[in-house]
């Protein structure tokens, strides 16, 4: 009888050094998960950056940041930042409406389409701004 106690003992020792290496596993899937959600942000949103001010891309580290210090994180820019992190907040709650389209139901709310900015006109712009400076 004592025997089958300790094999009951050693098999939940060994169900629980199991779920503890299962959990390890899931967590360094989540972290990894995590990075490489940041990793695609991250090269998604510099991107967009880019492609908006291509006269960025010339610009070295230190140029870059100050650029962005000045003209992005300034009390304007932080302003804005706060009112469209507000806005999305505001729609996150908002509860979401099945729409039948097609006889299809479609969860997804209809945005209005938002102005282009940049573009080859800004692009120009921005060209003529450095091209007076210099």
């Amino acid at each position: 009888m004592a025997q089958s106690k300790l094999d009951k003992i050693a098999t939940i020792q060994n169900e629980i050094e199991q779920l503890e290496n299962r959990k390890k596993l899931l967590l360094r899937q989540q972290k990894d998960d995590e990075r490489k959600a940041r990793n695609h942000r991250l090269c998604k949103r510099g991107g967009l950056f880019e492609s908006l001010l291509p006269d960025t891309i010339v610009l070295s580290d230190e140029r870059f940041q100050k650029f962005l210090t000045e003209h992005v994180a300034n009390k304007f820019g932080l302003q804005l930042l706060d009112k469209l992190k507000v806005e999305q907040e505001k729609e996150a709650a908002e509860p979401i409406t099945n729409t039948i389209t097609d006889g299809n139901a479609s969860n997804t709310p209809k945005l209005a389409p938002s102005p282009q900015i940049g573009g080859a006109a800004s692009a120009a712009k921005t060209s003529e701004r450095t091209s007076e400076g210099a």
